[in-house]
């Protein structure tokens, strides 16, 4: 326990030192990412959205439109100022800081639960996915995303399934991720 804490505190540390110049090194990347979400989401009148790790903010500005309420969460202050600096104007956005391994929410509380790029920085990404589907209502969209490096194809598709997520398409392409369209199980 005490080890995977002190990792987490080196990744926290990386997130809140590089905020301000996160977004320059990392939004064209990032709003690739963003890409390959377009197609599964769909706007609704009831659409409640987590995003976990939602570093500045770039994913709550693409798709507040979309969401009735958009949640996110980071476990990064600086990285959460940003976010809600850039989301101001949107009244149906919160953030919360929160550990993404212990989420402050209800079961089945959201329609969508997004995570692009998280995985990779945690010493026990299940503890994660567990959460996220705690949190995602039955037969919701899950969509999670990591770093092709280190990680493969298969063990993302192993460690989802194993949580209760049914894998329906995984995404590689051009983008530095593996990018998990999912559903959540009843």
């Amino acid at each position: 326990m005490r080890k995977a804490w002190k990792s987490k505190r080196q990744t926290l540390g990386k997130y809140d030192v590089t905020a301000d110049a996160y977004d320059g090194l990392y939004a064209e990347e990032q709003q690739d990412k963003y890409a390959l979400l377009r197609d599964a989401l769909v706007s609704g009148e009831h659409l409640r959205i987590l995003d976990v790790g939602c570093g500045t903010g770039l994913l709550e500005e693409e798709i507040a439109s979309k969401a009735e309420v958009l949640v996110g969460i980071d476990a990064s202050r600086r990285m959460l100022m940003m976010a809600k600096k850039r989301t101001r104007l949107y009244g149906n956005v919160e953030f919360a800081l929160a550990d993404s391994d212990f989420l402050p929410f209800r079961d089945e509380t959201f329609t969508h639960v997004l995570s692009f790029t998280l995985l990779q920085n945690l010493p026990d990404p299940s503890l994660t996915v567990k959460e996220i589907v705690r949190t995602a209502r039955i037969n919701s969209l899950v969509v999670i995303s990591t770093l092709k490096k280190g990680s493969s194809r298969e063990g993302l598709r192993g460690l989802l399934s194993g949580a209760g997520l049914s894998v329906e398409r995984v995404v590689e392409g051009s983008v530095k991720d593996i990018v998990a369209i999912c559903n959540r199980l009843g």
